[in-house]
């Protein structure tokens, strides 16, 4: 008797998702080839970010064909905080956590329910358990979304998660899961009002600016980078572009695996660590050494920004400074272009940070000012050129503005230059100014010319 009674005692006190199923990173042989129903992919409309896409697509790679219920899914929380973009050591990372688990929770989708006409609210994560003791993070898979997940037998689309890991534009990530589930029939057509409804980036108002921020954003990050190859043709209906047809080709055998090895081999965590502060090479050899499969998010001068730099200033300046070879640039300015130059920058960290009411945010970054600046990254490979441009324009600004309070002025016209940026850097070299080309462009050229004056 006593026995029995410290027995229910102990259950009554201890963690009862201890007592349920468990999977983790490895207990499935094949935990980086992702199972969706078609249906999922091809017919829901859903707002996920870069960061929460790889989130979910990690936990459905960790689920076996032989599952008939969702398991607990659990992850230690210096793992979860590396599939996050989250410092692992800092001393914020736990309430970083909660937020990231939190805002994946609140994200709702409607979705069909299999042999019937009705339709029912969706979620990804049905409960989130973090354990700070133990140091783990547990997410249980809303039950609703067995019948896309489990059990499939037909009209469902497989792929290797490690395809999408490099991806920068969550567009890219699901405009590929479009194609992957149409790859046996070579081609689709698809509405554009239709295909941005979908994405939820209905912000594109017009074909041009949705071909250049999305569609060819996502045909760069696709072909040659992935195992298929896509192209698309615009079809008009009274003049205006309606419908996209989009073409696939799959790539033999050998050349997928050709692109699968060099994909491993660029994410290696010490080949990443190369060139990168020391702090951050100690972040990456220790998810390494922890054998944790996620990716951590990498800054580099090619590379987009992650939205949740908006959130810290500091974080954003260093990663804006990153991408324009600042070190470098700054030795090519004259005093007053490296002052106008800072003020852009300090500019855009506002803009990037402005999570006022009215303003879409995600990860607590400003949508729009993120999306431009990635756009800018992407096209140039950096943003030297666009800042070096920057530096010439606002300095004759300041040099001539007779705007009392310029501010406003400022980040309307920034955002257009960062819209619309071959026609700053165009413009640049017709101001007077000798305009230092940067490795972009010229590659050493600029390291031949250290000073360049305005006058």
């Amino acid at each position: 008797m006593p026995r029995k009674k410290e027995t229910s005692h102990i259950i009554e006190k201890a963690d009862y998702t201890t007592l349920e199923r468990i999977v983790r990173p490895g207990d499935n042989p094949n935990d980086m080839t992702v199972v969706k129903a078609n249906e999922l992919i091809q017919k829901t409309r859903y707002d996920l970010s870069l960061v929460e896409q790889k989130i979910i697509l990690r936990i459905i790679a960790m689920i076996s064909p032989n599952e008939t219920e969702f398991p607990l899914y659990e992850f230690s929380i210096s793992e979860f905080a590396s599939m996050c973009g989250i410092d692992s050591k800092s001393g914020k990372n736990y309430a970083t956590i909660k937020a990231r688990l939190k805002a994946l929770a609140d994200k709702s989708f409607y979705i069909s329910l299999p042999g019937t006409d009705s339709v029912t609210l969706a979620r990804w994560i049905e409960k989130p358990y973090i354990n700070k003791g133990s140091g783990t993070v547990k997410i249980r898979l809303d039950n609703d979304l067995k019948p896309f997940l489990l059990q499939l037998k037909d009209y469902f689309t497989q792929f290797n998660i490690s395809y999408t890991l490099p991806m920068r534009s969550q567009y890219s990530v699901r405009i590929y899961e479009l194609c992957k589930s149409y790859e046996n029939l070579h081609s689709f057509t698809i509405g554009v009002e239709n295909l941005k409804q979908n994405l939820q980036c209905d912000g594109y108002k017009s074909w041009s600016d949705f071909r250049r921020s999305v569609m060819d954003v996502a045909l760069n990050e696709i072909n040659g980078k992935t195992d298929i190859n896509i192209s698309y043709k615009a079809l008009k209906t009274n003049r205006s572009v309606t419908h996209i047809k989009i073409y696939i080709d799959s790539l033999e055998k050998k050349e997928r695996q050709r692109v699968l090895d060099e994909i491993n081999e660029k994410l290696q965590p010490r080949r990443l660590t190369e060139g990168l502060a020391l702090a951050d090479a100690k972040i990456m050899r220790e998810a390494e050494d922890d054998d944790s499969p996620a990716l951590p998010y990498i800054p580099t001068k090619s590379g987009t920004i992650e939205f949740a730099a908006g959130a810290d200033p500091d974080r954003m300046m260093s990663e804006l400074k990153l991408r324009a070879d600042y070190a470098v640039i700054a030795k090519a300015l004259t005093k007053t272009q490296k002052a106008a130059l800072d003020t852009v920058i300090k500019i855009i960290v506002d803009m990037a940070g402005n999570t006022a009411k009215g303003q879409a945010v995600i990860d607590g970054g400003n949508k729009m000012t993120f999306l431009a600046i990635n756009d800018v990254i992407i096209k140039y490979s950096g943003m030297q050129d666009w800042f070096i441009a920057a530096a010439n324009k606002y300095d004759k600004f300041f040099e001539t503005s007779q705007i009392k309070s310029p501010i406003p002025y400022l980040k309307k016209s920034i955002m257009e230059d960062l819209k619309y940026p071959e026609a700053l850097i165009s413009a640049s070299g017709n101001m007077g100014t000798k305009v230092p080309p940067s490795d972009s462009i010229i590659g050493k050229a600029i390291r031949k010319a250290p000073v360049y004056k305005t006058k």
